[in-house]
C-alpha cells in the first residue's frame, strides 16, 4: 500500500468539528457571566468576560468535564463535508482532542 493510498485525516473536536465556542457561550450566560460587547473575536475567554485568567481556565475546565460537552453541536458546515470526503473519497477520520483528561468527558465526546 502506497502512503497516498492511506487517506487519514486526523481532527481535533472542538472549535473544529464541534461547536465548542457557542456551547460555552450559552453556559456561560447561565452561570450568570455576560460576554463584553464587541469581544466576539477575542480568544481569550478572561477577556471576552472580563474576568481573571484564573478564573477564566477554571471555568473552561468546569465546562468541559460537564454533561454539556457531550452535546456540542456540529460547527457550521463540518458533517456535510466529513461525510461527503469519507464516502465520496474514502478517508476515514480519527478525532484527537486535548480537551478533557477526565474520562467520562472522553466518552462523551466520542
Amino acid at each position: 500500500m502506497k502512503l497516498r493510498d492511506n487517506k487519514v485525516i486526523l481532527v481535533d473536536a472542538d472549535g473544529v468539528l464541534l461547536d465548542w465556542e457557542w456551547a460555552f457561550n450559552v453556559w456561560m450566560g447561565e452561570q450568570g457571566f455576560e460576554r463584553i460587547e464587541g469581544s466576539q473575536f477575542i480568544y481569550d475567554i478572561g477577556e471576552r468576560y472580563g474576568i481573571p485568567t484564573t478564573q477564566s481556565k477554571k471555568l473552561v475546565n468546569i465546562f468541559n468535564n460537564s454533561a454539556w460537552i457531550g452535546f456540542l453541536p456540529g460547527l457550521r458546515d463540518a458533517q456535510f463535508y466529513v461525510k461527503k470526503l469519507h464516502e465520496e473519497y474514502g478517508f476515514t477520520f480519527h478525532l484527537i482532542t486535548s480537551l478533557s483528561l477526565d474520562k467520562n468527558a472522553q466518552r462523551r465526546c466520542t
